[in-house]
């Protein structure tokens, strides 16, 4: 129903997943919240558009997305919460995760260029997930552009804190001994390491990113619409743009090196950290996409 597509989400619901994702939720809380959402805003999957009255719709589709999901996009990739170290360790896999989430479920969100064509939040984000995250490279500039605006955060963030309806849940729980081995036997990873969880969740983005977009471009390719694609405001249902080659060649290159080196990441800050059996082949599934 198209009356049913366009009617505005609830604004509670939606502030409440949105929490989910830059503060209350675990990293799965924060994936599923992030899919909730994307149900919400376009129920209905982008059409083939061979007329006019349903490329029109695809292209509200695409502008409802938009307006959707840029207030998440933006605080999940702020420069205080793309960092690593200090308060932010707590949450960097949930934002990784999201982040994920929003590249398969929004990609035309999450390809936004910023201002002047300049780099947008998404590939920022994407930027931090491999050169920071995986190569171990730029920490101190993270650090320090995520200085500069921690007090705006922190503001906003005590704010949050004093409307909130949820409650956060319980820190994650060192698991050891016969609870470590309960959590090996099924799905929790509680009992990684933050940098192979934060490693995984990485890898995660980078692959989600590359697929949703090479995905995207292909269809709209075989359904003849990337010819006049653009239009003046920019809100066309082919504006995306596949990664570079060189790019999605440099994040395979990535993926074959954890392989070889038997699961361990790139990062020399982060291999003592990843080195047992379990954190090894998680890493390993990761990389092997």
């Amino acid at each position: 129903n198209d009356d049913d597509n366009n009617a505005p989400l609830d604004p509670d619901l939606q502030d409440q997943l949105l929490r989910l994702c830059t503060r209350d939720g675990t990293p799965e809380q924060a994936r599923h919240a992030v899919y909730t959402l994307a149900a919400l805003v376009n129920p209905n999957p982008l059409t083939a558009a061979k007329t006019p009255a349903s490329a029109a719709m695809d292209k509200a589709a695409i502008l409802r997305e938009r307006e959707a999901f840029d207030p998440l996009l933006k605080a999940l990739a702020s420069p205080s919460r793309l960092s690593l170290g200090g308060n932010n360790d707590d949450k960097i896999v949930s934002i990784l995760t999201a982040l994920a989430a929003l590249a398969e479920c929004a990609p035309f969100a999450f390809s936004v260029s910023g201002s002047r064509g300049g780099a947008g939040q998404g590939e920022r984000a994407i930027r931090f997930a491999l050169e920071t995250v995986l190569l171990g490279r730029g920490d101190d500039d993270e650090q320090t552009s995520a200085e500069e605006e921690s007090g705006d955060d922190e503001e906003n963030e005590a704010e949050e804190t004093s409307t909130s309806k949820l409650r956060a849940p319980q820190g994650r729980r060192k698991i050891g001994g016969k609870d470590r081995r309960e959590a090996n036997s099924g799905n929790d990873d509680s009992h990684l390491s933050l940098p192979c969880r934060r490693a995984c969740a990485a890898i995660e983005l980078l692959v989600s990113h590359i697929r949703s977009t090479v995905v995207k471009v292909r269809f709209e390719k075989s359904t003849g619409n990337q010819k006049n694609a653009k239009q003046k405001n920019g809100m066309t249902r082919s504006s995306i743009e596949p990664p570079p080659p060189e790019h999605i060649s440099k994040i395979f290159a990535v993926l074959i090196q954890i392989l070889q080196d038997s699961g361990l990441p790139p990062s020399n800050r982060d291999r003592k950290h990843c080195n047992s059996v379990d954190e090894r082949a998680a890493l390993r599934r990761c990389a092997s996409v």
